[in-house]
């Protein structure tokens, strides 16, 4: 099984690849435990259910003598253990999987170390950079061995392969010695391995640059051999080919990727073709560009790997079903071609990768284009990845007659609009991404998008820009999907209806949206919904209607919101528990305790998690108690308001009569102890500019244009001319009393910004209070289109209302736009 496993994992990727189970898997939530460190050994303590430990730490020196019984995979990683002697793992019989991994002391590991751990199937040395030689007989005792990794380590290969021998290691089935400086491999440096099982071998940057042709000869059951990321020229590889072929005939899985395949491919590949390869690399080798004549027949061939070698064509007949007759996958992914080619339409293929293809000598971000119906002749494929591609339409034909397609993914491809019906005929799709595209709210997701798609069971939305779902019957036709992401996006309420079709979901990611508590049941229908994610929203409280929605499922994820921990949001959930007989049993079993909540707010209970906190205030009645004081303390304030309001609104006259005359009094000298300009010195500026910070580049060039030509205009820019240290508000309110007239630069980064909106608001004021004094002192300027959802009442009143300077790229019309510029701002003339 151990072998299997690798296997499929070598078969799919072909990269640097790790042991099965040599060290923890990435922990989950929940899914790790820190212990106590064993005060014996100064180790730090990580466990893994069920059954692995990891130990780490500086003051880690040496091992530990007892397990827990539970315990049969360790992983030792970046300790200070400086050596491993004969029965330091005399305890550890029971272990089958060992990892020692960046232990940067250790220098020596006796023979015998490993003599009680007859049960160990996977061991990994790796990275321990002061261990350059092994013991003989290091590895006695290790009878059941399958899989060992010994890299970044090796000094003498010939020795460590003599240590390893099947005398020693009798079951050994897959050896890992990538990443150790080797250069060449001779004929004889495997004989030691004679007679053996090994079926996997992996030389991974290892510098090679020759291995002689009968190098491999002892492993007759040689099966995968993964020599990636060498320096083996054309020559070299073809000698070894013919080498393995007369003396490895078991061999079907090769990986020759990012080697120096560059000219006279058809050589090593006609080779090939003469051997049972049935999984060939051949990625991140630059070949020849690709022509008809480029691959010999090899019908063996199930599985082609050529991503990365920078293929800008391919010409019909490159690949046709008489040359590859059983392949059935091919990864073309992060080469240069612009469009699906016709040369790579194989009828045969299952899976096809074209992901990540750019074109590197283009000015601008090409389109990736696919025609409609050109992929009808593709009957048999069940896995196309177009991700990474800058699609940006998916048309109604564009995957017509795809039948057989399970796995579609288009993630990161720019689409902002999918075509009604696109999908409708893709009716065994399982899997499809759609994640990290940017869909407008003008083209919003419907649930025509999604017709057809009767057997889908996963659906990735995450990162898709989604304000909204507008449509509420938008996953209509998603009977059978299982799991729906729709993880950060900026959606912040649902219709009640929307999750009512999906009955057979199980999973719901929501996370890392704006999502606010809601007030009627959403999961009412979704009787199989078992998790649900709602981390890092804006719930401030848990409602009734939650409650409903939570009490059937497994795990939900509340953490990172900002709960309000008030007796108000708490007397609701209060009351609606006891209207059904929820006890805190009840609510513990929702699990809302297992993400451990905290509150947001009252900063009393702000390091309480919120489970805590309801039961508290259940047990002890804490809210009760307040009520009544609570009650009172509002009901005043509520009336000094009242009164306030009241006074206000009665005189809301005077008020702004006074409010008229104060700023009248602070920009015409009515207070004589104020110094006053000279009368032809009466404004510092001559225009006070408000902008966008990511419009400085037009700010900068306006300024340049206006100050350093006739009529040599002073403009005040806060870049430039605010006092550092001084309070913002009041710089602006200063620099616009002291500026004749006040220049709007609008734009959509304008509209976005509070700032700008709040300097706008300043400007209009004084427009309001001084209108008669100069013929026009608010000016504007639009510099680009202003999204329609940015647009606030006062900017589209003063877009619709006043006559504006529209910037134009055409430089023609740009000398029209300074001349009426500099003339709206020129100074009035002296009588």
């Amino acid at each position: 099984m151990l072998i299997t496993l690798f296997l499929w994992g070598f078969l799919h990727s072909c990269i640097c690849f790790e042991l099965p189970g040599s060290q923890p898997a990435k922990p989950f939530l929940g899914e790790f435990q820190m212990l106590s460190k064993d005060m014996t050994t100064g180790c730090k303590v990580i466990f893994f259910p069920p059954s692995r430990y990891h130990y780490y730490g500086e003051s880690c020196i040496d091992v530990p003598k007892e397990l827990d019984s539970s315990c049969n995979q360790v992983s030792m990683r970046s300790t200070k253990i400086t050596k491993l002697s004969r029965g330091d793992f005399d305890h550890w019989d029971q272990i089958t999987s060992l990892s020692l991994e960046v232990n940067t002391e250790l220098r020596t590991i006796e023979a015998g170390v490993f003599r009680n751990m007859s049960k160990l199937k996977n061991l990994t040395i790796k990275n321990n950079c002061n261990l350059k030689e092994l013991s003989d007989g290091v590895f006695e005792g290790l009878v059941s061995l399958k899989a060992l990794s010994y890299t970044n380590n090796m000094k003498d290969l010939k020795q460590f392969l003599y240590s390893t021998r099947p005398a020693i290691l009798p079951k050994l089935e897959m050896l890992d010695i990538s990443e150790n400086f080797l250069y060449s491999i001779n004929a004889t440096d495997f004989e030691h391995l004679r007679n053996g099982v090994l079926k996997i071998l992996s030389l991974r940057f290892c510098s090679l640059v020759y291995v002689d042709p009968r190098a491999f000869s002892p492993l007759y059951g040689l099966t995968v051999l993964d020599l990636g990321n060498n320096d083996l020229n054309t020559t070299a590889i073809n000698d070894l080919m013919i080498g393995i072929n007369e003396t490895t005939p078991n061999l079907s899985s090769l990986c020759l990727a990012s080697n120096l395949i560059h000219k006279d491919s058809y050589t090593v590949l006609k080779t090939i073709s003469h051997m049972n390869i049935s999984y060939l690399d051949l990625s991140e080798n630059h070949f020849d560009p690709m022509i008809p004549g480029t691959f010999p027949t090899m019908s063996n061939l199930v599985h082609l790997d050529l991503s990365g070698i920078k293929a800008v064509s391919f010409p019909n007949g490159t690949l046709t079903e008489e040359i590859v007759p059983n392949l059935k996958k091919l990864n073309l992914s992060k080469n240069r071609f612009i469009s699906i080619i016709e040369g790579f339409l194989l009828p045969n293929l299952v899976h096809l990768d074209l992901s990540e293809n750019t074109c590197e000598t283009c000015f601008s971000t090409s389109l990736f284009k696919i025609h409609d119906r050109q992929l009808e002749k593709m009957e048999a494929l069940e896995v196309l990845n177009l991700s990474k591609n800058n699609l940006y339409y998916i048309k109604k034909y564009m995957f017509y007659n795809l039948l057989s397609l399970t796995d579609l993914s288009l993630s990161n491809c720019s689409i902002y609009k999918i075509d009604n019906f696109s999908f409708s005929n893709l009716t065994n799709l399982l899997h499809l991404d759609l994640s990290q595209n940017n869909f407008i709210i003008s083209y919003a997701l419907t649930k025509d998008v999604f017709d057809g798609l009767v057997n889908l069971s996963w659906l990735n939305l995450e990162s898709c820009g989604i304000t909204e779902l507008s449509d509420k019957d938008v996953f209509f036709n998603l009977k059978n999907l299982i799991h729906l992401n729709l993880k950060r996006n900026y959606l912040v309420e649902f219709d009640q209806i929307m999750f009512s079709h999906l009955t057979s979901v199980e999973i719901i990611d929501m996370s890392h949206n704006d999502i606010l508590e809601w007030e009627t049941e959403l999961f009412y229908n979704n009787k199989n919904l078992k998790t649900l994610s709602l981390v890092s929203n804006q719930i401030g409280e848990v409602t009734i209607s939650m409650l409903k929605d939570f009490s059937s499922l497994t795990f939900v994820d509340l953490k990172d919101n900002p709960f309000f921990c008030t007796c108000s949001a708490l007397s609701m959930v209060k009351k609606y528990m006891n209207s059904v007989g929820l006890t805190m049993v009840d609510i513990n079993l929702m699990h809302l305790n297992d993400t451990k909540n905290v509150c947001f707010a009252p900063r009393k209970w702000a390091t309480t998690e919120f489970i805590d906190y309801l039961n508290y205030n259940l047990r002890t009645g804490y809210c009760d108690y307040n009520m009544i004081v609570i009650m009172g303390i509002t009901a005043g304030i509520l009336f000094l308001t009242f009164l306030i309001v009241c006074t206000v609104y009665y005189l809301r006259w005077h008020i702004r009569y006074w409010a008229f005359l104060l700023q009248q009094s602070m920009g015409h000298d009515y207070f004589p102890k104020k110094k006053r300009n000279p009368p032809d010195g009466k404004y510092k500026y001559d225009g006070f500019v408000s902008y966008s910070h990511e419009d400085r580049n037009f700010v900068v060039k306006l300024v340049t244009m206006l100050e350093s030509q006739e009529p040599f205009l002073s403009l005040c820019v806060f870049d430039r001319d605010f006092d550092v240290g001084g309070v913002i508000t009041e710089n602006v309110m200063t620099n616009l009393a002291s500026s004749r007239r006040t220049i709007l630069v609008l734009s959509d980064s304008f509209a976005r910004s509070t700032w700008c909106l709040w300097e706008m608001q300043m400007a209009q004021h004084k427009w309001i209070f001084f209108k008669d004094e100069e013929n026009d002192p608010l000016i504007i300027i639009k510099i680009g289109e202003i999204m329609d959802r940015h647009m606030t009442p006062t900017l589209r009143y003063l877009i619709k209302t006043r006559i504006y300077l529209q910037w134009n790229p055409d430089p023609k019309k740009q000398k029209i736009f300074w001349q009426k510029l500099r003339s709206a701002l020129s100074r009035p003339t002296m009588n």
